[in-house]
């Protein structure tokens, strides 16, 4: 046979049962080799290690290659294959050298008529018909008909082939019908093979269950398993590797349950790491040890592929101590070993841990390949490290292991869901421009961080790049366009990409829903609520959610009312926590605390635990000193729900007590708290601020500082009430003090209460002889005119006073407040006076009304905020000198 071949290449697994008649086939290929002087026929093995069929490609004399699935004889494959070719001369030499009957009836001219090799066949076979057959074997003519395209032919005819169609042709059918991937020549098939085969087949039985789970058909394929008389290890390889393919782990795992209680099959090298691998991503410890016992009787521990599967349970179960006594009893610790036990450290968050072994794994295993690079990047940025992951990037990068598209993705999400948006979004570019084309994950991470910034702009370019990838209509990537478009306002745009996905997802649905309700269109967003309920995807619990979060913000009490109502009774969706905190948080939205107080006992009585955020939602309706009652009301639910550890939650009811007027309460809960954030000492020492105990508040700041918590704004917030309180002092002591007066102003200004600041600017008589004033200095006609800071009732000219009036109720009806703590130079003036500068140019501006000439005015103190501001108001060009600088400024706004 091998002198009508020119090469012959085998694939297999040799631990794969399968493989037999390959081995078999080779072996007789060396024989034939091994008896010719000069073998013509070149024979290469590919051994692989996966669980793919077995495969044989041979190159014929001709030129012309073909590829077959060796699962029963490859060398009537080859014979049939020359057969139907039309090569009867050289398939009839074949057939009689291995002693099989010559089973064509082809008339003796056409036999004997010579065809050169690049000449075509007989016009008659290139004609093919289900009605007219040619005269070659049935298995020949089936597979010519496949080749051709012709599938539902070749499965028509198989009625009238009777039982002479090998299994190899019906294997040949069936691997067809996966490759057109239709169900429905898969039923035809299935049907006619029923009325070939009278008594069950193993083999094909075994086929026709692949064939239904790789065609997307699992269930069809359970109901031939299951009406299955005899289950060898290739049937239930077959159907614990299609469940195993659909991610269908709890079906894998009963089906090793099932395997074990018939007693006849015992896994293989195959099936072990299939089960194993259910067990991990399921969680199924116990499952998993069971399987490690057996492992341990059939004499398969040195396995590495089985060891390696066994070590991913443990670790990804949880089980460490179990995975690194297993990990180091192991012989062999390849580099699927290192990732598997560095993974679960990771995934239990002990990423110390796993960057020792990384560590040991440099030192003393194989080098870190990409995967084991990403999973360390990977945890960092779930764990908020991003520093660190951008740390092992660069490391990454100088060991030679150039970063993929995972590891950039890996650090786009991270950086975006700590809040460092602008570096991820600047981390994308990078990836850009590193020449790594991103993926659906990479582009929707950028999209989410352009849309938690608002940013409409960076959102369109990523927009046009993942059009220019072609993933404009990738279903993750749209949904993340339609969440940014709506959050930023272009609700069109989002309605635009809304209707391009052409497979929308509930989440498409819920982004556009929630833009309209969040925008205040309830009409629209309940137009499309009412297209979903009417489409292929049902509404979730989060649709429903949104709906009654829009209505109720948007001041309609009562269509939230009805969803809210209608949620389980008509929708089939149970009420969740999240749809009472809408309700709950809507009603304090527009000031309904007892309203909100109501929803929350409501919902007490039907059994739902409030969780952290409806805590967070109600305690600020307590925060009054007649709702004490009602506050250890909800701390005893807190209680009640085992929410008491939560910080977040702690730290409300810590300010909702010391707002109440009960601080021993909250001094209480700080001290019985394990562990403590900022936020924790920060609202303890405000609560201190609010009664008057300055001495516990300084007392406590002492303490955070002590215990190495670094002080943010809120910390300096309360600070500056006790500096207030110590000025007020002050000026009780030297009422009289203008230094002290523009400190506590100054006080005021920062704490955002500049009002209260109007009550103590005044003047007072100036006891500090080297203080110097403000002076203002302008030029008219060649004379020098001097202006300098006075009180309003100083201002005796008339005019002046009537055109500073008029500028200010202009600036007050802008809802302009003056900043006056600006610049420590300009503490030297009088803050609660009219300031030189504003006097010359309002004298100015009377001498001069229609001059375009700029006014220039010189000054011996820095201009403050308020008359930089007033100075917006003009037309007219302003240059002022100052000590240190000079001031243009030209109006957008003027006055006339």
């Amino acid at each position: 046979m091998l002198k009508f071949l020119s090469k012959v290449r085998i694939e297999f697994n040799a631990l794969d049962p399968r493989a037999a008649s390959c081995m078999e086939f080779l072996a007789q290929c060396h024989a034939r080799n091994a008896k010719e002087s000069n073998p013509t026929c070149q024979v290469q093995v590919n051994r692989r290690t996966d669980d793919s069929p077995p495969k044989i490609t041979v190159t014929f004399v001709n030129g012309v290659e073909e590829t077959f699935d060796a699962n029963l004889t490859p060398a009537q494959d080859i014979r049939n294959s020359i057969l139907e070719k039309g090569q009867y001369i050289e398939a009839e030499q074949m057939f009689r050298e291995a002693g099989e009957k010559w089973p064509v009836d082809i008339p003796e001219e056409e036999l004997r008529q010579p065809r050169g090799r690049g000449e075509e066949k007989p016009a008659k076979f290139n004609s093919l018909s289900a009605n007219n057959p040619p005269k070659l074997t049935h298995d020949a003519y089936l597979k010519r008909l496949c080749k051709l395209g012709r599938l539902s032919d070749a499965i028509s005819s198989l009625d009238s082939c009777g039982s002479t169609v090998r299994h190899s042709t019906l294997s040949h059918l069936i691997e067809s019908c996966i490759d057109s991937n239709s169900l429905d020549l898969c039923y035809k098939l299935h049907a006619s093979v029923k009325k070939l085969i009278k008594e069950p087949d193993p083999f094909i039985e075994t086929k026709l269950v692949g064939m239904y789970a790789k065609c997307g058909s699992l269930d069809d394929a359970f109901v031939v398993f299951e009406g299955m008389r005899e289950r060898n290890l290739y049937a239930w390889s077959a159907i614990i590797g299609a469940c195993s393919r659909e991610k269908r782990w709890g079906d894998v795992v009963e089906l090793f349950y099932w395997m074990m209680a018939d007693g006849d099959v015992v896994p293989d090298d195959f099936l072990f790491p299939k089960i194993l691998q259910a067990c991990g991503n399921s969680g199924d410890v116990e499952t998993g040890r069971l399987i490690h016992g057996i492992v341990i009787k059939s004499g398969k521990t040195s396995e590495l592929r089985v060891n390696n599967s066994i070590l991913a349970v443990y670790a990804k179960c949880g089980w460490l101590s179990s995975a690194r006594r297993f990990f180091e009893g192991m012989e062999v610790n390849d580099r699927v070993s290192w990732n598997a036990i560095i993974t679960g450290y990771c995934q239990a968050g002990k990423i110390n841990e796993a960057q020792r072994l990384f560590e040991l794994m440099c030192e003393v295993g194989p080098q870190p390949d990409a995967i084991t690079w990403n999973v360390l990047i990977s945890s960092c940025n779930q764990l908020g490290k991003c520093d660190v992951a951008m740390k092992l990037m660069n490391e990454m990068e100088s060991s030679g292991v150039k970063p993929d598209v995972f590891t950039w993705s890996s650090m786009i999400l991270g950086f975006a869901q700590n809040n460092r948006r602008l570096e991820a979004l600047k981390l994308f570019r990078e990836m850009l421009l590193a020449g790594v084309e991103p993926n659906s994950v990479t582009l929707m991470s950028a999209i989410s961080a352009s849309s938690s910034m608002k940013d409409i702009r960076k959102g369109k370019e990523v927009h046009l790049i993942a059009i220019k990838m072609g993933c404009g209509q990738d279903v993750l990537v749209g949904n993340s366009l339609v969440d940014m478009y709506s959050k930023c306002g272009k609700l069109e745009a989002a309605r635009k990409v809304f209707d391009m996905i052409p497979q929308k997802d509930v989440y498409t649905w819920n982004s556009l829903i929630g833009g309209y309700c969040q925008a205040g269109y309830c009409g629209i967003a309940h137009d499309l609520f009412k297209q979903m309920q009417e489409s292929d995807v049902l509404p979730n619990v989060i649709t429903w959610n949104v709906m009654i979060t829009g209505y109720i913000q948007n001041g309609d009490e009562d269509q939230a009312m009805d969803l809210f109502h209608r949620m389980e009774k008509n929708g089939g969706v149970k009420r969740d926590t999240a749809s009472w905190n809408a309700l709950i948080a809507g009603y304090l939205h527009h000031g309904e605390k007892n309203k909100a107080l109501g929803i929350f006992r409501q919902m007490q009585s039907f059994g739902v635990k409030p969780n952290a955020v409806t805590i967070l939602s109600i305690l600020p309706a307590c925060a009054n000193l007649v709702a004490f009652k009602k506050l250890k009301e909800i701390h005893c639910c807190v209680l009640r729900s085992n929410l008491e550890s939560e910080l977040s939650v702690a730290n409300s009811l810590i300010d909702t007590y010391a707002k109440s007027g009960n601080l021993k309460y909250s001094e209480a809960i700080f001290d019985g708290l394990p562990s403590l954030d900022i936020v924790t000492w920060n609202t303890m020492t405000s609560g201190y601020v609010l009664h008057g105990c300055f001495n516990d508040a300084i007392d406590l700041f002492e303490r955070m500082r002590k215990q190495d918590y670094r002080p943010n704004r809120s910390t300096y917030a309360w600070n500056v009430k006790l500096a207030i309180h110590a000025g007020e002092k002050l000026l009780e002591l030297e009422p009289e003090n203008a230094f002290i007066r523009r400190l506590v102003s100054q006080l005021y200004d920062v704490r955002g209460t500049s009002k209260d600041s109007s009550k103590i600017r005044r003047p007072g008589i100036r006891k500090d002889p080297t203080e110097s004033p403000g002076w203002s200095w302008i030029e008219d006609k060649n004379i020098v005119h001097t202006f300098f800071s006075v009180d309003r009732h100083q201002l005796d000219v008339k005019a002046l006073h009537s055109w500073i009036e008029s500028i200010e109720l202009k600036m007050k009806e802008s809802k302009y407040h003056g900043n006056m703590l600006s610049i420590q130079e300009e503490e030297k003036e009088e803050t609660a006076g009219v300031h030189s500068e504003k006097l010359a140019l309002a004298y100015a501006l009377i001498k001069l009304p229609h001059s375009l000439q700029p006014i220039r005015i010189v000054k011996n103190l820095r201009m403050c905020d308020h008359c930089h501001r007033t100075r917006g108001t003009l037309y007219r060009k302003l240059v002022l000198s100052e000590v240190s600088e000079a001031s243009h400024g030209e109006a957008e706004i003027g006055i006339t």
